[in-house]
C-alpha cells in the first residue's frame, strides 16, 4: 500500500542519527513453547519481534501482512511491539551479542532490502507499487511486486547488524521468510546460508 510504503521508508530514514540505548526481545509464554536458544556466533530469533529503544523514542519491528496475502514481512511500528501482543516474555538484550557492542552508539545508515515475493496481494500490489519507490540511501529505485524483508542497520563504531521477518529452525537452515517472527543477523558469513536472496546485496555494503 502506498501509505504503508510511505510511511516504512520514513521511519527508516529517521532512524539516522538516533542513539541505541536498549533491545528487548518478546516470545511466546515459555509453557507455550521452549525458551529460544541464543547462539550468539550465528543468529537470533524472536517469536514477536524487536524492540529498539533510542534516545528519541522506541521502534517495534515486527511482521505483518501490509503487503501479503497470507503471509509475513518487514514492517517498523512506533512505539515497543508488547503494544501489538497480549502478555509475552520479555528479554532484555542490552548484553547480549552484538548488542553489547551497539548500544550508546549512533546510527549512520540504514537501508530495507526488498525481495520479489509471489504472496504479494493484487489489488495491494497494484496500490503500492504503481509507481518507483526508493530506498532511503538513495539507492536505484525498484518497483513490484516485492514486499520488505530485512533492516540494515550501521552504527558510528563500525558496528552492524541486520533484523530479518521470518522464522528461524537452527543453524542449518534458512531464515523462511514467510514465517512470522523476527531474527537478528550479525556475521557476514552466515548471510548465504541464512538469507541466500540477499545475500549478494549485503556483500556490497557490510
Amino acid at each position: 500500500m502506498e501509505a504503508f510504503t510511505r510511511a516504512l521508508l520514513d521511519r527508516v530514514r529517521s532512524l539516522v542519527g538516533s542513539v541505541l540505548l536498549g533491545v528487548r526481545y518478546y516470545d511466546a509464554p515459555s509453557e507455550m513453547t521452549e525458551k529460544p536458544r541464543w547462539d550468539s556466533g550465528v543468529a537470533h530469533t524472536t517469536h514477536y519481534g524487536v524492540d529498539l529503544i533510542f534516545d528519541r523514542d522506541v521502534v517495534g519491528v515486527i511482521s505483518s501482512d501490509e503487503f501479503t496475502d497470507g503471509t509475513n514481512e518487514l514492517s517498523l511500528a512506533v512505539g515497543p511491539v508488547s503494544e501489538r501482543q497480549g502478555e509475552p516474555d520479555i528479554t532484555q538484550m542490552n548484553d547480549e551479542l552484538p548488542w553489547n557492542e551497539l548500544i550508546g552508539h549512533k546510527i549512520v545508515s540504514s537501508k530495507i532490502h526488498w525481495v520479489d515475493s509471489p504472496y504479494v496481494d493484487l489489488p495491494k500490489r497494484r496500490k503500492a507499487f504503481s509507481s518507483h519507490h526508493y530506498d532511503p540511501d538513495g539507492a536505484m529505485p525498484f518497483s513490484g511486486p516485492q514486499a520488505p524483508l530485512a533492516l540494515e542497520l550501521h552504527f558510528d563504531n563500525g558496528g552492524r547488524v541486520l533484523l530479518v521477518s521470518g522464522s528461524w529452525k537452527g543453524v542449518d537452515q534458512h531464515i523462511v521468510e514467510t514465517g512470522s517472527g523476527i531474527s537478528v543477523l550479525w556475521d557476514a558469513d552466515t548471510f548465504a546460508s541464512l538469507v541466500p536472496r540477499i545475500a549478494k546485496e549485503l556483500k556490497k555494503s557490510w
